[in-house]
């Protein structure tokens, strides 16, 4: 005898039970030594995002029976019904996934479901958060090195505008005090020996004081064409400042027949000087040659130029008066000595003076290499 109850049939719930039965990523199956149904949470690098599920139900009927539907938080909006068990695929971008399944007797678009699993596909070190960080980072540090090297540039030329602003100006008063040095104190000597030649009677002391206004107008015209000549170039060779010398000498070697002028030896061809080293190297030569001529009244002039320990000297020698070294550097009458000591300290030469009374006079002028 069999016998049911209509009113009972209502009350009967199927419990289904869902499970997992294989998880691939790229194809590979993973978790080897895991059993797929136990899996909840997966985490990936961005290079195995590709994966696929395959999952059956279990329960009174067979699971052909049932219908299946599948969700993946993040990437469907919907439920999909998954025909004849069919595997399902994925291929994610880096991000948090929640993958959901659910079997029923029916579809059901607000099912909930029965299954979970958890995914999180990390991004590649150049797309997390703190490579992106670090890069801004470096972005701003690289931004603010930008912009400091660009104002440190901007002040850069402009304090080079200024230094060359500064350095001009120096170099016009050091050209109007040269000029004052040399052609003022000679002019001052012209316009001196002639009132005094004026006033003067003697025929003897005329003559001598027209000998003075001759070295003085020499001097005068001399010193402004080195003067002049120094300013057309910015540096010089060392061979340039011995032709100069040599040249002065030439020059000077015509108005004193009396005295054998002699200029020998060589200069570097790789020293150069700027141009201010140059015109006092020559200053200090003509001053030398100058005061020879006109207090030691020598025979014999000679200038000698030599390269020594890689240092250029040049040595100006005469066989006239000499003088008392300490006494004429402390003295009123030292003027052109100082002048001499001044240029060469200015200009960073050795400056050395070896003389005796009645015993000639030996000037050594030492250029660095």
């Amino acid at each position: 005898v069999s016998s049911f109850y209509p009113d009972a049939i209502n009350n009967f719930e199927e419990k289904i039970k869902l499970l997992v039965t294989k998880i691939n990523v790229n194809n590979e199956v993973a978790f080897k030594d895991t059993a797929a149904w136990q899996i909840k949470n997966i985490d990936l690098p961005y290079d195995k995002n590709s994966l696929s599920f395959d999952f059956i139900a279990m329960a009174n009927n067979n699971p052909g029976q049932y219908i299946y539907q599948y969700k993946m938080d993040g990437i469907d909006e919907q439920w999909i019904q998954n025909e004849d068990l069919q595997t399902v695929r994925y291929s994610l971008p880096p991000g948090k996934y929640t993958f959901k399944i659910y079997a029923s007797r029916f579809f059901d678009k607000n099912a909930k479901p029965m299954k979970e699993i958890n995914i999180i596909i990390n991004p590649p070190f150049w797309k997390s958060w703190w490579f992106l960080t670090a890069m801004i980072i470096l972005m701003a540090i690289g931004l603010f090195f930008s912009i400091n090297s660009y104002n440190k540039g901007k002040y850069q030329k402009k304090l080079t505008l200024l230094e060359n602003e500064y350095q001009l100006q120096l170099e016009r008063e050091r050209i109007s005090r040269d000029l004052h040095d040399s052609i003022g104190v000679y002019a001052n000597a012209v316009l001196y020996k002639t009132e005094r030649l004026q006033k003067e009677e003697d025929s003897n002391e005329r003559n001598e004081l027209m000998a003075d206004l001759k070295f003085a107008s020499k001097d005068i015209i001399t010193s402004l064409r080195e003067t002049i000549w120094a300013l057309k170039k910015d540096t010089y060779t060392a061979e340039d400042c011995l032709l100069r010398v040599r040249n002065f000498i030439q020059t000077v070697s015509g108005y004193y027949s009396h005295i054998h002028f002699k200029v020998e030896g060589s200069a570097p061809a790789s020293l150069h000087l700027h141009y201010t080293k140059a015109l006092h190297l020559i200053k200090i030569v003509q001053e030398a040659v100058a005061n020879s001529i006109k207090h030691a009244n020598p025979k014999n002039i000679l200038v000698t130029a030599l390269l020594q320990n890689k240092q250029w000297k040049i040595i100006i020698a005469d066989d006239g008066a000499g003088f008392d070294y300490l006494s004429m550097k402390q003295s009123d009458k030292g003027n052109g000595l100082n002048n001499m000591l001044h240029r060469a300290a200015e200009s960073g030469f050795i400056f050395n003076v070896e003389t005796k009374t009645m015993s000639g006079t030996v000037i050594t002028i030492v250029v660095p290499s």
